[in-house]
């Protein structure tokens, strides 16, 4: 999904933590979240990418062969079950929750929005599975399905 579209759900769903917790940090924490975990793209296409690098192609939509290795480590459902469970054993503070809830939101919209996509490549079932992409050696070409 576009960063723009993260942007949007991350402060409509920060506005529903505030007015659900009154919390502010929560609020923060929720909006943050949903938008950041689109770093790990970043740092994938610098460490794998094809050169060259330019923003134009890491901008560029349905390229696998631009990405070279996909880890997107933060785009794990594996990932967000570890943190749920070391905060459910930890007490976090109220934010921890709403840092979840962000990177929920966030791995829900690019499953359903991703899959829309009219790219001549599609995603597996599992391709937010980070065992999945590691099953995959990581390869981009390896993790998409031609259509």
């Amino acid at each position: 999904m576009k960063p723009s579209q993260h942007a949007a759900a991350g402060l409509a769903g920060g506005a529903a933590a505030l007015l659900l917790t009154g919390s502010a940090e929560a609020a923060l924490a929720f909006a943050l979240s949903t938008v950041l975990m689109d770093l790990d793209h970043v740092v994938d296409y610098l460490l794998f990418g094809a050169p060259p690098r330019t923003l134009r192609r890491f901008l560029a939509p349905g390229d696998a062969g631009v990405w070279g290795r996909v880890v997107f480590v933060l785009h794990s459902y594996e990932l967000l079950l570890v943190l749920a469970l070391f905060w459910m054993e930890f007490d976090p503070p109220q934010w921890g929750g709403a840092v979840l809830a962000g990177m929920a939101a966030h791995l829900l919209m690019d499953e359903w929005g991703n899959r829309r996509k009219g790219f001549h490549l599609r995603l597996p079932v599992l391709y937010y599975s980070f065992l999945y992409r590691l099953s995959r050696g990581f390869r981009g070409e390896a993790l998409l399905i031609a259509k």
